[in-house]
């Protein structure tokens, strides 16, 4: 390999990860901000978790917004690791 190629190939590495890591921001973003959580789950993650949730107005507990997206990037960006090995 060149070292022109591999420049060239570092470039198509480094923009797909870049498009990739967009793609996943937008869609945990999305998630985070759209879902629901069920009242049930989130009463049995407190009772038997000890996890604290804020209660709104209405008297239901509301998840935090950072935290469900946290972990809905975290669960995309897991799909890293194949495309490195791949690029790798």
């Amino acid at each position: 390999m060149t070292k022109v190629q591999a420049i060239k190939n570092c470039l198509w590495a480094f923009f797909i990860v870049a498009i990739s890591m967009s793609v996943v921001t937008i869609i945990s973003f999305t998630m985070a901000s759209v879902v629901t959580l069920d009242q049930k789950w989130l009463i049995n993650l407190r009772d038997t978790c000890g996890e604290e949730y804020q209660v709104n107005e209405d008297g239901l507990l509301v998840a935090n917004f950072s935290d469900m997206y946290i972990s809905s990037a975290a669960g995309y960006a897991s799909i890293f690791g194949y495309l490195g090995l791949y690029v790798g």
